[in-house]
């Protein structure tokens, strides 16, 4: 194989993972929040099932800290791929990469992936146990909204 048929299956495989992480990602968040907005869809079920009307949120929350490893995990397939894209394209291509120079040129190559998985998990998780707080501090509000 040449090299640069090694790069275009490369490049495939890069765009590919980078498509599924971003849709895995959109999937995860929507099941997240879908999950939390229940009790104020379904106002009812704050009667009918009292407090464990938090069952709704406790599982977004056990399912923020799953979807937070899988994501992780995929952003790390993702990127084996693009570091082997990117190191066989340095070896044949000059286009000049980002400079590494100043502290600010370094902060901002940063590959973001690692920290979109972890900004995620933190986000649906907290918005996850504020959704708990505000079912157990305010249960009435929460059933007469509907």
């Amino acid at each position: 194989m040449e090299e640069k048929d090694i790069l275009a299956c490369l490049w495939e495989e890069v765009k590919l993972r980078q498509e599924h992480y971003w849709s895995s990602f959109n999937r995860f968040a929507l099941a997240i929040v879908t999950i939390n907005v229940v009790p104020y869809v379904k106002p009812e079920l704050g009667g009918q099932l009292g407090l464990l009307v938090v069952a709704f949120p406790a599982t977004s929350v056990l399912i923020s800290l799953v979807c937070t490893w899988l994501l992780g995990s995929e952003y790390q397939r993702l990127r084996m791929v693009s570091n082997a894209y990117d190191e066989r394209f340095k070896k044949i291509c000059l286009i000049p990469r980002m400079p590494l120079k100043t502290p600010w040129e370094r902060l901002v190559a940063r590959r973001i992936g690692s920290a979109t998985s972890v900004l995620f998990g933190i986000g649906s998780t907290v918005l996850s146990l504020a959704n708990i707080v505000v079912l157990l501090l305010f249960p009435a509000r929460v059933a007469a909204s509907g």
